[in-house]
């Protein structure tokens, strides 16, 4: 769920091995979703300290999950259409400030 003052709107279905949090995770930022599990389930967290290790060795690692938060959150901000796919143009701007966001954050 997102809220947007005082209403709320379901954003997202996730299944097995989806993650959540990652941008919290990878930014530094505030949380800006609420998630519900609908069953039993098992959730893993995975901390800065965890991740950065992984990262110094792999700095190109920081590309892939930039893509991914770029994708989320236009997800979650309904720019993405279901029906029309993903505006390149619109999810490079959004990698990019990602990007820049997560090699700042992991001093990279």
């Amino acid at each position: 769920w997102v809220e947007h003052g005082d209403k709320r709107t379901k954003v997202a279905d996730l299944g097995p091995d989806a993650c959540i949090g990652e941008s919290s995770v990878l930014t530094g930022e505030p949380r800006s979703a609420t998630v519900r599990a609908a069953t039993d389930c098992t959730a893993v967290e995975v901390e800065k300290s965890t991740l950065e290790p992984i990262i110094a060795a792999c700095p190109e690692l920081l590309d892939a999950l930039s893509g991914l938060l770029a994708r989320r959150r236009m997800r979650n901000e309904g720019i993405v259409s279901e029906a029309a796919g993903a505006d390149t143009l619109t999810e490079s701007r959004y990698k990019a400030g990602f990007l820049g966001k997560l090699r700042s954050f992991f001093q990279i």
